[in-house]
């Protein structure tokens, strides 16, 4: 309706202005609509999942470390060291794990025993776990590791921890009492912020 004939809107009957009010009442609700899914597109794109570094060693073609986050798996983090080398060994993998924050994704050769290298990125370490389709090793709970009441064997299983860090979880817990959150490991000696980082997503306190 133009501002220079004011008139128009006098001259119309009340269905006609009826209708227009309609179609700027549709239009008012189309815009607003267009801008709160602009809105929340924007704040989707801002919760972006907080990206870490992970080391790509072994059988890959440019073997170096790349930025990944906690939705990369380990095919997807392969691809970005240049992919796997013929010599590549993926069997050994489990190509479906998550990355880890500061962890090394070791890719093993063909013929290489590198069992001890693979971690979490172990095919079947999940089971291995959880004892596959026997009884759970002594301290395991939905396939995280209860630091108050693993042995020292279960312990060893978890990445960057040998006999004598498992062996020192135990002597901690039993001098100071069950562990009160998974962050208390850090008051063991010989767990430190990074060691912490790869241990975290495997253990729990119950």
């Amino acid at each position: 309706m133009s501002k220079r004939d004011p008139g128009m809107w006098h001259s119309m009957d009340g269905k006609t202005k009826g209708g227009l009010v309609a179609l700027s009442s549709a239009a008012v609700v189309v815009a607003g609509y267009v801008g709160y899914s602009q809105l929340t597109s924007a704040q989707a794109g801002s919760a972006r999942l907080v990206e870490f570094q992970v080391h790509v060693a072994g059988a890959v073609r440019s073997p170096q470390v790349v930025w990944v986050d906690s939705e990369t798996l380990v095919i997807e983090a392969i691809k970005k060291a240049g992919g796997e080398t013929g010599q590549a060994d993926l069997d050994q993998l489990n190509l479906a794990a998550k990355m880890i924050p500061n962890t090394q994704l070791y890719v093993p050769r063909f013929g290489e025993d590198a069992a001890e290298r693979l971690g979490p990125y172990a095919a079947g370490y999940a089971m291995s776990l959880s004892g596959g389709h026997s009884a759970a090793p002594s301290g395991v709970m939905g396939g995280l590791i209860d630091i108050n009441t693993a042995d020292a064997g279960t312990l060893d299983r978890l990445p960057g921890v040998g006999p004598v860090i498992s062996q020192a979880i135990i002597d901690y817990r039993n001098a100071n009492g069950p562990f009160r959150s998974v962050e208390d490991l850090m008051k063991v000696k010989g767990i430190g912020p990074k060691k912490m980082e790869q241990i975290r997503p495997m253990v729990t306190v119950r």
